[in-house]
């Protein structure tokens, strides 16, 4: 794991200038002007390096607390679903922006399309092999190197249990069966868009370890042993799972 969390050498020059001027503004002017100054800084970088700084643990937690706040409204206005909309999926007509309710969202003027921009249902599922949990780390951009638990997208027509098995087979390999459910969680600090987890708890049943082509490793922890890069709303879901055991 090292110092993947932290900025480095390796980052942006771009990257490099935010942190050192967030810093001298949070000494200069406080943190009542800091957020007005930080979105004008973040506004400024590329998408690809909002979501390296995103990624980023900063050392001081005010900036990093702010920061990640603006960066997730902004990909929230900003995020790769509305991009890939342009034209109305009904009759092809350009589409415009229209306010609806409390938001502004994409609208075609003829024949009333409403691109609602809907949060995507998917699964996650923690696996527990003699008290440690199985974890897999991303091997692709955004959250790379970030561990995850087994999931992903629900396909249509498909039960939540059943893409949760599917999910755990098609990225470890393993058979699995569920054994109950520990919560839906709000995926918001994703880039590619709102999603809402649904995550069960279950037992390996079969099969042998392997990974597929979106992870790099994969590793048993125990719980207050877990990594410091977890993706999504994982860490949350574990202590969730791991309080109502005690409560058994």
């Amino acid at each position: 794991m090292g110092t993947e969390n932290k900025l480095g050498a390796g980052d942006s020059e771009a990257i490099a200038s935010f942190v050192s001027t967030a810093v001298n503004l949070l000494q200069t002017d406080g943190e009542t002007k800091l957020k007005e100054k930080l979105g004008a800084l973040i506004n400024s970088l590329s998408d690809s390096e909002k979501i390296i700084l995103w990624e980023k643990k900063l050392e001081n937690p005010v900036i990093n607390e702010l920061k990640n706040e603006l960066i997730k409204e902004y990909f929230i206005v900003n995020n790769q679903r509305k991009k890939e909309y342009k034209f109305c999926p009904s009759c092809a007509t350009p589409l415009t922006r229209k306010t609806i309710g409390r938001g502004s969202f994409l609208s075609c003027p003829k024949c009333g399309f409403v691109f609602w921009n809907n949060p995507k249902p998917v699964v996650s599922v923690i696996l527990e092999k003699e008290g440690q949990i199985l974890l897999i780390k991303r091997a692709k951009k955004p959250l790379k190197d970030y561990w995850c638990m087994p999931g992903g997208f629900v396909e249509y027509a498909e039960k939540p249990k059943d893409a949760a098995v599917r999910e755990a087979l098609e990225e470890t390999g393993l058979e699995t069966e569920l054994r109950g459910l520990v919560g839906v969680y709000q995926i918001d600090n994703d880039p590619k868009g709102i999603n809402l987890d649904i995550i069960y708890f279950g037992e390996i049943r079969g099969g042998s370890l392997k990974l597929s082509e979106e992870h790099v490793e994969y590793k048993y922890f125990s719980l207050n042993e877990l990594p410091e890069l977890i993706a999504y709303k994982h860490r949350q879901a574990i202590e969730d799972w791991t309080n109502a055991r005690k409560l058994v």
